[in-house]
Parts: C-alpha cells; sequence; structure tokens
C-alpha cells in the first residue's frame, strides 16, 4: 500500500493509516511478541500460521486522540488476508509514526500490546 496522499514515502518502510472502516474490520489471527520504538519508527514482532499468503501489516488508527497530557492515539496493527497454510511464522514491521502527533509528544496505545509506548519528536 503507497503512503497515505500528500506524504512521502516513509524512512520506516510502512505508512500508518487513519481509516474509520478499517479500524472497525476483523483482522487475521497473529500474536504480537515485542513492540518497541525506534527513532521515528514503531517496530513491531509478530507470530503468525501461514506461508501461503504474502500479508500486507497495516497500522491503522480511527483519528481519535484521547485527551490527555500527553495526548494519547490509539493503533491497531491489521493484517486483511487470511492464510489458509500452517506454518508459523516470525516477522518485524516497521512504521513510520512522528507524523501522528504533528510535532508533539504522544503516546501510543496499541491494541493487543499492554505497555503504553511514549514517542517524543
Amino acid at each position: 500500500m503507497p503512503p497515505p496522499p500528500g506524504r512521502a514515502k516513509p524512512s520506516c518502510g510502512l505508512a500508518w493509516v487513519q481509516d474509520t472502516a478499517l479500524w472497525k474490520q476483523t483482522s487475521a489471527e497473529f500474536s504480537l511478541d515485542s513492540a518497541w520504538l525506534d527513532g521515528k519508527c514503531l517496530v513491531v514482532k509478530i507470530q503468525r500460521s501461514g506461508g501461503c499468503v504474502e500479508q500486507q501489516a497495516l497500522l491503522v488508527t480511527n483519528g481519535v486522540q484521547n485527551k490527555s497530557l500527553p495526548p494519547q492515539r490509539p493503533l491497531r496493527l491489521l493484517f486483511l488476508q487470511e492464510d489458509p497454510c500452517r506454518g508459523l511464522l516470525q516477522e518485524t514491521y516497521s512504521f513510520e509514526i512522528s507524523t501522528l502527533g504533528g510535532g508533539d509528544a504522544f503516546v501510543i496505545q496499541l491494541e493487543a500490546w499492554p505497555k503504553p509506548l511514549l514517542f517524543k519528536p
């Protein structure tokens, strides 16, 4: 998926997407093993079953920003295709998130990850 309109290709590899319809979609199953910040990037390591279908990871926001100091941004990782194969895959994805906060610090509330992550530009 190309970066959202008006944005250059992200340095981390993948761009986040703001889309209320995608936010409500069901994801193919995966487990989130770890999540961390690396500069301007949110990096996630997942496990999933598969091997037949090339999956595309999406980092989705519904556009809501919780009012707090610093503000909080709910995010969720989404895989739209089911993969019928049963191989155990470990994959790492990196997403450019620096534009999510408009240049300010914010807290990432990543669905299925118990710890909030503080992003400071």
